[in-house]
């Protein structure tokens, strides 16, 4: 009898998968995805001697460190912008630069020809940056490539939970001159003799900079030489308190590029309902 009901559940929920489909959306059981109302560290850490590990946090979850700075988004908000991302990593594989069907979010259509939309990005980590370190609340982009962080001197500064990083007070920072390979990489121009940054968003918002390198602590794993842009002005950066993105991307720029010869460009990440982790997995 178990098995007659299993059998006729499936059937059941194929059936309505398919009308979905022919609607041109999907159906999810939002129920299974939800985060725990209170917040619930692990308890310990994992060994890091087979990679690092770092515990991501929702930005609207009871772990995070962002103040709110608006209405908590629903569930299907949340799968919606999710769907957003999941639209523009595809198009970015397949060389897109423009198209007619563009996702929706609730309340306007976005445009197609930019990168990833920063509201649709919902998980951040602490990383810290610098010698001595400066612990920084960053966004987790796997649809980016160039990690940045705000930067000082700043006018206005950026309101976030962390200090904003002053490169001038880390032994360690350098920035890369117009003559370096990034600068030749990024192809964006210099100011004051000094590699220069711009990263576009889908949602119209932007960050550019000076690009140079530093220490990056990620977890238990301390990273030289980590490159990365120091975010001076941008537009439509408001909407929440982070100190910054780090892109997940595969290009040269991005942290799995970065750390390749560390963790042989692998990561992953497991999700409980109390927290998620994002591991880095050493060769």
């Amino acid at each position: 009898m178990a098995t007659v009901s299993k059998l006729l559940l499936l059937l059941l929920c194929s059936y309505y998968s398919l009308i979905a489909h022919a609607g041109e959306h999907s159906s999810y059981i939002t129920g299974s995805v939800k985060t725990e109302a209170v917040c619930s560290e692990p308890k310990a850490s994992p060994s890091s001697s087979d990679g690092g590990t770092v515990t991501l946090h929702h930005r609207h979850g009871p772990c995070s460190l962002l103040a709110p700075t608006k209405a908590t988004p629903t569930m299907e908000e949340i799968l919606l912008s999710d769907q957003l991302r999941a639209s523009n990593i595809q198009r970015k594989l397949s060389g897109a630069t423009d198209g007619t069907g563009g996702a929706q979010e609730l309340e306007a259509t976005l445009p197609t020809t930019l990168g990833t939309a920063l509201e649709t990005l919902q998980y951040v980590i602490n990383v810290s940056i610098g010698t001595p370190a400066v612990s920084q609340t960053v966004m987790i982009d796997t649809s980016s490539d160039v990690s940045w962080v705000h930067c000082k001197p700043c006018s206005p500064c950026h309101s976030q939970v962390d200090p904003t990083f002053d490169p001038s007070m880390s032994s360690t920072y350098s920035a890369f001159p117009c003559s370096s390979a990034p600068s030749a990489q990024l192809g964006a121009g210099c100011s004051s003799s000094q590699c220069h940054y711009i990263v576009r968003y889908l949602d119209g918002s932007n960050t550019t900079g000076t690009y140079g390198s530093d220490t990056l602590t990620l977890g238990a794993n301390v990273i030289t030489g980590f490159q990365f842009g120091c975010s001076r002005t941008g537009t439509g950066l408001d909407g929440d308190k982070t100190a910054g993105l780090m892109g997940l991307g595969g290009d040269v720029q991005s942290l799995v590029s970065q750390t390749a010869g560390t963790f042989g460009r692998v990561f992953c990440w497991r999700r409980s309902r109390a927290n998620t982790r994002m591991r880095l997995i050493a060769r």
